[in-house]
């Protein structure tokens, strides 16, 4: 190892720990309703086009971006309770498997949907597990203890709707069971689903980065109560910066230009031409998919794939840089 190498290694090691953008996990701010939803399983409701609506999920644990069969939800509350509105695609719903029954926890086994609450004065948090049939299960884990006794079936409803390419469904969660949210505060909530239908890669897909298993609280997204109500114009508007993947590579995008000087200099350094060659692509890469505004699922998972150690490399490349200078190498 040359003496540009180790200074660079060195000096990696120090900065790795601010490398990370503002959105490593993902914040849903989660709006008023101007009414209470019918729980029919559909979206097409008006009290909805108010709300904004997040996609953007990943497979677990892999952390690509889903493809094939993406899920879309919408969130919003009441004074007396929270709702969800999901969205999944599903090209075979007749080969959806769900059979277990309310109170059954193999409902995780089967096309289903879970979503995790973790009030933020509680240490303890919720989990909803609801099938492609509208059974469920409810259940309880302690931040120190793991899953907790289960209890029976509470009082949330749920309801759910089969399509031609998809499957829908809403939830009801009462206040009287999670607490009432104070001001704006923030909770964190984890929604994921288990798909049987294929492509086996796709089997476990969440709307956060989560590593230890669905329950990993400490990588659930972030939900902020909002008290005011939104215009559906405002939802829209608010949606394009929802998807999380794509909000990722536009920031990282964001950051080329003070990286950008240091790229096309480096191409000199050597036994490093083809390390910058790569690297200004990727970056070139990230920027067109970051101005698109509707880039597809193929192009949104390749930046976001790139998006996790483009910037270690780049720093990487910069102190070797500016260590090469510094030792006249």
């Amino acid at each position: 190892m040359t003496k540009v190498h180790l200074f660079a290694s060195i000096l990696l090691i120090l900065f790795c720990p601010f490398l990370l953008l503002a959105g490593e996990f993902p914040e849903y701010p989660c709006y008023k309703l101007t009414e209470e939803p019918r729980l029919d399983g559909k979206m097409e409701e008006n009290v909805w086009s108010s709300i904004p609506s997040a996609t953007g999920f990943l497979i677990f644990p892999r952390g690509d971006y889903v493809i094939s069969k993406q899920t879309e939800f919408k969130a919003g509350w009441t004074d007396q309770a929270l709702y969800f509105a999901i969205r999944a695609d599903e090209t075979e719903p007749e080969k959806m498997m769900a059979n277990a029954s309310d109170g059954d926890v193999h409902i995780c086994s089967e096309d289903s949907i879970e979503i995790f609450l973790h009030p933020q004065q509680l240490d303890y948090f919720f989990q909803f597990m609801v099938n492609t049939i509208g059974h469920k299960w409810n259940g309880i884990h302690s931040v120190g203890f793991g899953v907790l006794p289960t209890p029976p079936v509470w009082n949330w409803e749920t309801k759910t709707y089969v399509g031609k390419d998809f499957w829908s469904l809403k939830l009801k969660i009462p206040f009287s069971i999670s607490g009432i949210p104070e001001g704006e505060e923030t909770w964190r909530v984890g929604i994921a689903r288990n798909i049987l239908t294929g492509p086996a890669v796709e089997r476990y897909t969440t709307w956060t980065p989560v590593k230890g298993g669905f329950g990993d609280f400490k990588r659930f997204g972030l939900f902020v109560f909002k008290s005011k109500t939104l215009s559906p114009g405002e939802a829209r508007e608010m949606e394009k910066r929802l998807n999380w993947p794509k909000k990722r590579i536009e920031e990282t995008a964001g950051l080329y230009p003070q990286f950008k000087k240091t790229v096309e200099e480096s191409s000199g350094l050597k036994s490093q031409e083809e390390k910058v060659l790569l690297l200004k692509r990727d970056w070139e890469s990230i920027e067109e998919i970051a101005r698109e505004k509707t880039p597809s699922r193929e192009k949104i998972s390749a930046g976001f794939q790139k998006t996790a150690a483009i910037l270690e490399r780049t720093i990487e490349l910069k102190t070797m840089k500016e260590m090469s200078d510094l030792l006249g190498e």
